[in-house]
Protein backbone atom coordinates (compact mmCIF):
# COMPACT_ATOMS: atom_id res chain seq x y z
CA UNK A 1 0.00 0.00 0.00
CA UNK A 2 0.99 3.50 -0.69
CA UNK A 3 2.43 4.99 2.65
CA UNK A 4 2.19 8.08 4.59
CA UNK A 5 5.10 9.13 6.87
CA UNK A 6 5.73 12.07 8.70
CA UNK A 7 7.70 13.68 5.80
CA UNK A 8 4.66 13.01 3.32
CA UNK A 9 3.21 10.22 1.47
CA UNK A 10 5.23 7.88 -1.35
CA UNK A 11 3.02 6.19 -4.20
CA UNK A 12 5.75 4.03 -5.25
CA UNK A 13 4.15 0.77 -4.15
CA UNK A 14 1.23 1.66 -6.29
CA UNK A 15 3.53 -0.25 -8.60
CA UNK A 16 3.48 -3.26 -6.84
CA UNK A 17 -0.07 -3.44 -6.77
CA UNK A 18 -2.86 -4.50 -8.94
CA UNK A 19 -4.78 -1.73 -9.69
CA UNK A 20 -8.42 -3.00 -8.92
CA UNK A 21 -6.61 -4.57 -5.37
CA UNK A 22 -8.11 -3.71 -2.18
CA UNK A 23 -5.18 -1.47 -1.20
CA UNK A 24 -4.68 0.23 -4.26
CA UNK A 25 -8.20 1.15 -4.09
CA UNK A 26 -8.38 1.99 -0.76
CA UNK A 27 -5.64 4.19 -0.82
CA UNK A 28 -7.01 6.28 -3.64
CA UNK A 29 -10.21 6.61 -2.03
CA UNK A 30 -8.41 7.71 1.11
CA UNK A 31 -7.21 10.99 -0.88
CA UNK A 32 -10.83 11.53 -2.53
CA UNK A 33 -12.79 14.02 0.12
CA UNK A 34 -16.04 12.12 -0.46
CA UNK A 35 -16.22 8.29 1.17
CA UNK A 36 -16.40 6.67 -2.04
CA UNK A 37 -13.82 7.06 -5.29
CA UNK A 38 -15.63 6.84 -8.48
CA UNK A 39 -14.21 4.73 -11.26
CA UNK A 40 -11.51 5.87 -13.20
CA UNK A 41 -12.34 7.15 -16.48
CA UNK A 42 -10.55 5.01 -19.38
CA UNK A 43 -8.48 5.75 -22.01
CA UNK A 44 -7.65 2.46 -23.70
CA UNK A 45 -5.37 2.03 -26.60
CA UNK A 46 -3.37 -1.15 -28.29
CA UNK A 47 -0.10 -0.62 -26.14
CA UNK A 48 -1.36 1.75 -22.68
CA UNK A 49 -3.88 2.27 -20.79
CA UNK A 50 -4.81 5.39 -18.75
CA UNK A 51 -6.88 4.92 -15.74
CA UNK A 52 -8.14 8.99 -14.59
CA UNK A 53 -8.94 9.83 -11.70
CA UNK A 54 -9.71 13.37 -11.73
CA UNK A 55 -11.20 14.01 -8.80
CA UNK A 56 -7.72 13.63 -7.15
CA UNK A 57 -5.39 15.11 -10.10
CA UNK A 58 -4.00 11.41 -10.92
CA UNK A 59 -3.57 9.45 -13.46
CA UNK A 60 -2.36 5.44 -13.40
CA UNK A 61 -0.58 3.97 -16.28
CA UNK A 62 -0.63 0.23 -17.10
CA UNK A 63 0.99 -1.65 -19.84
CA UNK A 64 -0.40 -4.71 -21.79
CA UNK A 65 1.39 -8.26 -21.02
CA UNK A 66 1.27 -11.87 -22.08
CA UNK A 67 -0.06 -10.83 -25.62
CA UNK A 68 -3.04 -8.51 -24.32
CA UNK A 69 -4.35 -5.96 -26.71
CA UNK A 70 -6.69 -3.30 -25.12
CA UNK A 71 -9.51 -2.28 -27.31
CA UNK A 72 -10.81 1.61 -27.10
CA UNK A 73 -13.87 0.10 -25.48
CA UNK A 74 -12.11 -1.45 -22.48
CA UNK A 75 -14.49 -1.14 -19.60
CA UNK A 76 -13.51 -1.16 -15.72
CA UNK A 77 -14.65 -4.88 -15.20
CA UNK A 78 -12.38 -5.82 -17.84
CA UNK A 79 -9.39 -4.06 -16.30
CA UNK A 80 -9.98 -5.58 -12.85
CA UNK A 81 -10.19 -9.00 -14.86
CA UNK A 82 -7.37 -8.58 -16.72
CA UNK A 83 -5.13 -6.72 -14.09
CA UNK A 84 -5.88 -9.87 -11.82
CA UNK A 85 -4.65 -11.97 -14.43
CA UNK A 86 -1.67 -10.26 -14.46
CA UNK A 87 -2.06 -9.03 -17.74
CA UNK A 88 -1.77 -5.09 -17.20
CA UNK A 89 0.49 -3.91 -14.93
CA UNK A 90 0.91 -0.52 -13.53
CA UNK A 91 4.05 1.40 -15.17
CA UNK A 92 3.55 5.28 -14.22
CA UNK A 93 1.62 7.27 -12.12
CA UNK A 94 0.75 10.72 -12.86
CA UNK A 95 -0.04 13.93 -10.60
CA UNK A 96 -1.67 16.71 -11.38
CA UNK A 97 -0.79 20.53 -10.21
CA UNK A 98 -2.51 22.85 -12.49
CA UNK A 99 -4.20 25.51 -9.66
CA UNK A 100 -0.79 25.69 -8.27
CA UNK A 101 0.40 28.01 -10.99
CA UNK A 102 0.41 31.50 -10.76
CA UNK A 103 -0.96 33.94 -14.01
CA UNK A 104 2.93 34.65 -14.69
CA UNK A 105 3.67 31.00 -15.39
CA UNK A 106 0.80 30.23 -17.38
CA UNK A 107 0.94 28.52 -20.67
CA UNK A 108 0.72 30.60 -23.86
CA UNK A 109 -2.45 28.43 -24.62
CA UNK A 110 -3.59 26.65 -21.87
CA UNK A 111 -2.95 22.62 -21.41
CA UNK A 112 -5.66 20.69 -22.44
CA UNK A 113 -5.47 18.78 -18.96
CA UNK A 114 -6.23 21.79 -17.12
CA UNK A 115 -9.96 22.14 -17.18
CA UNK A 116 -9.84 18.01 -16.30
CA UNK A 117 -8.23 17.14 -12.97
CA UNK A 118 -8.23 18.33 -9.84
CA UNK A 119 -5.24 19.30 -8.54
CA UNK A 120 -3.56 16.79 -6.01
CA UNK A 121 -5.05 17.14 -2.92
CA UNK A 122 -2.28 15.60 -0.74
CA UNK A 123 1.37 16.90 0.29
CA UNK A 124 4.06 16.57 0.51
CA UNK A 125 4.68 13.94 -1.89
CA UNK A 126 7.63 11.76 -1.29
CA UNK A 127 9.46 11.49 -5.11
CA UNK A 128 12.32 8.63 -5.97
CA UNK A 129 16.06 10.23 -5.61
CA UNK A 130 17.43 9.23 -9.00
CA UNK A 131 20.48 8.32 -7.47
CA UNK A 132 19.80 8.06 -3.50
CA UNK A 133 17.44 5.50 -2.83
CA UNK A 134 16.99 6.79 1.02
CA UNK A 135 16.71 10.03 0.29
CA UNK A 136 13.46 11.14 -1.52
CA UNK A 137 12.56 14.37 -2.49
CA UNK A 138 9.62 16.52 -0.17
CA UNK A 139 7.63 18.07 -3.48
CA UNK A 140 5.13 20.57 -2.42
CA UNK A 141 2.57 22.56 -4.80
CA UNK A 142 4.50 25.10 -4.90
CA UNK A 143 8.19 23.43 -5.80
CA UNK A 144 10.18 25.58 -8.89
CA UNK A 145 12.44 23.92 -11.21
CA UNK A 146 15.51 24.90 -9.49
CA UNK A 147 14.51 23.13 -6.32
CA UNK A 148 14.44 20.07 -7.85
CA UNK A 149 17.30 20.60 -9.70
CA UNK A 150 19.25 21.67 -6.81
CA UNK A 151 18.40 18.26 -5.17
CA UNK A 152 18.48 16.19 -8.29
CA UNK A 153 20.80 17.14 -10.01
CA UNK A 154 21.21 18.19 -13.99
CA UNK A 155 18.48 16.06 -15.75
CA UNK A 156 19.13 12.83 -18.43
CA UNK A 157 16.80 14.13 -20.37
CA UNK A 158 15.03 17.57 -21.34
CA UNK A 159 12.79 19.19 -24.13
CA UNK A 160 9.66 20.93 -24.61
CA UNK A 161 9.02 24.90 -24.05
CA UNK A 162 9.10 25.73 -27.49
CA UNK A 163 7.49 29.11 -28.41
CA UNK A 164 3.87 28.67 -29.76
CA UNK A 165 2.98 25.41 -28.10
CA UNK A 166 1.13 24.72 -24.96
CA UNK A 167 3.84 22.13 -23.89
CA UNK A 168 5.91 23.13 -20.84
CA UNK A 169 9.87 22.47 -20.41
CA UNK A 170 10.05 18.64 -19.24
CA UNK A 171 12.83 17.61 -17.34
CA UNK A 172 13.84 13.46 -16.79
CA UNK A 173 15.79 12.21 -14.76
CA UNK A 174 17.23 8.20 -15.48
CA UNK A 175 14.21 7.19 -16.78
CA UNK A 176 12.22 7.42 -13.24
CA UNK A 177 10.93 10.95 -12.47
CA UNK A 178 9.25 13.34 -14.97
CA UNK A 179 8.41 16.58 -14.58
CA UNK A 180 6.83 18.82 -16.67
CA UNK A 181 6.89 22.92 -16.03
CA UNK A 182 4.88 25.76 -16.11
CA UNK A 183 6.67 27.63 -18.42
CA UNK A 184 6.17 27.75 -22.40
CA UNK A 185 6.73 29.75 -24.96
CA UNK A 186 9.24 32.49 -25.85
CA UNK A 187 12.39 32.74 -23.14
CA UNK A 188 10.78 29.40 -21.74
CA UNK A 189 14.03 27.95 -20.58
CA UNK A 190 15.10 30.95 -19.03
CA UNK A 191 11.95 31.19 -16.84
CA UNK A 192 12.08 27.55 -16.49
CA UNK A 193 14.04 27.41 -12.94
CA UNK A 194 11.19 29.86 -10.96
CA UNK A 195 8.37 27.89 -12.55
CA UNK A 196 6.38 25.78 -10.82
CA UNK A 197 5.66 22.26 -11.77
CA UNK A 198 2.61 21.11 -13.46
CA UNK A 199 2.81 17.45 -13.98
CA UNK A 200 4.49 14.76 -12.40
CA UNK A 201 5.39 11.66 -13.79
CA UNK A 202 6.78 8.48 -11.72
CA UNK A 203 8.11 5.83 -14.01
CA UNK A 204 8.45 2.34 -13.03
CA UNK A 205 12.31 1.35 -14.10
CA UNK A 206 12.67 -0.83 -17.25
CA UNK A 207 13.12 -4.50 -16.84
CA UNK A 208 16.95 -5.58 -17.71
CA UNK A 209 17.12 -8.92 -18.67
CA UNK A 210 14.15 -10.21 -17.49
CA UNK A 211 14.54 -8.69 -14.09
CA UNK A 212 12.97 -5.63 -13.03
CA UNK A 213 15.89 -2.91 -12.53
CA UNK A 214 16.93 -2.37 -9.20
CA UNK A 215 17.62 1.44 -7.92
CA UNK A 216 22.15 2.32 -7.85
Amino acid sequence: MAQATAQGMSLAPLFALSPASPDSTTFLASLSSSSTLPEPGIKAYPDIVYLNYYAIGLSVSLEPREGFKPGRDLRWEQVCDEAGKGRLEVTGVDVYNHTAVDKSDKPVRPSKTSPTYSPFPSFPLLIPHPSKPDSPFSLTSSTTGSELVSAFGEPSRKGGGASGTSLGVWTEWEGKVMVEWASSGLGAWEKGGDSRWRVLSLLKPPAVNGEEAKSN
